[in-house]
Parts: C-alpha cells; sequence; structure tokens
C-alpha cells in the first residue's frame, strides 16, 4: 500500500477500520509500565494484544542470552496475533518501551471472526 499523509493509520497497519473500533471498545485493557513484560518467550499464547496507547518492543532471546529485537509497535497496531492463531508456544516476548494500554484479547472476548462465539456474546 502507498504510504501517503492521506492514508488512515489503520490502513498503514493493515488493520481494517471496522476492528480497529471493535478493539478500540473492548473493556478488557491492562495498563503496562516502561520496561515491563507484556509477554514472555515459550509461554502459550492464549490472548493477543491491541495497543490502544503507548509502544511496545516484540523481541527474542538466542540460546546464548543476546536479546534481538524484531518489531517495535505502537498505538493501532497487534502484537502476539502469530502464536494465538497458530496454537502455538510464542518464539518471542514483549516490552512495553512506554508506559502503555493494552486491549487483551483471548479465547472468551475474542470477537469474531476470530471465535465460534455468537456476536451478542463477544461484547
Amino acid at each position: 500500500m502507498e504510504n501517503n499523509l492521506n492514508t488512515p493509520p489503520t490502513q498503514l497497519y493493515n488493520i481494517h477500520y471496522d476492528m480497529k473500533t471493535l478493539f478500540d471498545s473492548l473493556p478488557y485493557t491492562k495498563s503496562f509500565a516502561k520496561g515491563e513484560i507484556i509477554y514472555h518467550q515459550g509461554d502459550i499464547a492464549d490472548s493477543f494484544y491491541y495497543i490502544k496507547k503507548g509502544k511496545a518492543t516484540v523481541f527474542m532471546i538466542s540460546p546464548d542470552g543476546m536479546e534481538k529485537t524484531l518489531n517495535t509497535a505502537s498505538k493501532g497496531e497487534l502484537i502476539g496475533e502469530g502464536a494465538f492463531f497458530d496454537h502455538k508456544p510464542r518464539v518471542s516476548s514483549a516490552k512495553a518501551v512506554t508506559a502503555s494500554e493494552l486491549t487483551i484479547i483471548d479465547k472468551k472476548n475474542s470477537p469474531r471472526p476470530y471465535s465460534k462465539k455468537k456476536s451478542s456474546d463477544c461484547i
């Protein structure tokens, strides 16, 4: 997609506007302090996260203990969704770069089409 000043941020991040609106409206949020771990490499992925405020870095720890940054995500972006949908342990960790507020989307509260719940059960 062409990146220009008229392109809404939600299109730049490939999150459809309706999904962004839905994630913004969900009440399942948690605040993270700067430097606080959001999830750990190797954990079972029972949720993923939508960044409402702040920034988070996604990183891996190599077998020799070196940290490698994979991505820095900010407002309007998702993190941790790959392992959630793959039903595999997380291959990375994430931590807040700034004080952040994230929406937690898990199997209990995930909106359709991510769950088999009726849409009236999701919110």
